[in-house]
């Protein structure tokens, strides 16, 4: 009798992975399919990697604000930035539905003498609206790194 419930739980078991790889593969295999098509048989020609990064970043806002996708270019040109000796204006920012927030601003930083505040909107960087038109992380790396003592100007 114990030889049969093991048996039983280790078939069950053995039955439940396969279930999970079979679903797996269905939709990897579904979306390999419909990128298969796209690419041969829309009318212009498309940039498979852009395609799949849109298709990444599309599932990835799906689960919560806070799961996002970095490129590998993205990385690098933060890890760039680090290395190098670009300063910021002393935040941690995240960009929420399409809105640069600050997370926390960097203790003795210029942005806390200011007064900046986690959960401010940073609305316009030097005049230029950045709320609403699809701002990226390197975006905001772009116009808030600089060398020592640059000044900018942000809106909240």
């Amino acid at each position: 009798m114990k030889y049969f419930l093991i048996s039983a739980i280790a078939l069950m078991s053995f039955a439940g992975h396969s279930q999970i790889d079979k679903n797996k593969i269905a939709t990897t295999q579904k979306f390999d399919e419909v990128l298969t098509y796209v690419n041969k048989l829309y009318v212009d020609d498309v940039d498979q990697e852009q395609l799949t990064d849109a298709a990444i970043v599309a599932l990835l806002e799906k689960l919560d604000p806070h799961s996002t996708f970095i490129s590998k270019e993205e990385v690098n040109q933060a890890n760039e930035r680090i290395n190098g000796n670009f300063v910021g204006i002393g935040i941690r920012f995240q960009i929420l539905k399409d809105t640069l927030m600050v997370v926390s601003t960097i203790p003795g930083g210029p942005s806390e003498k200011l007064g900046l505040q986690a959960g401010d909107k940073i609305i316009k960087i030097e005049n230029e609206t950045v709320a609403g038109v699809g701002l990226k992380n390197s975006g905001v790396r772009d116009r808030l790194l600089g060398d020592r003592g640059t000044k900018v100007k942000v809106e909240v």
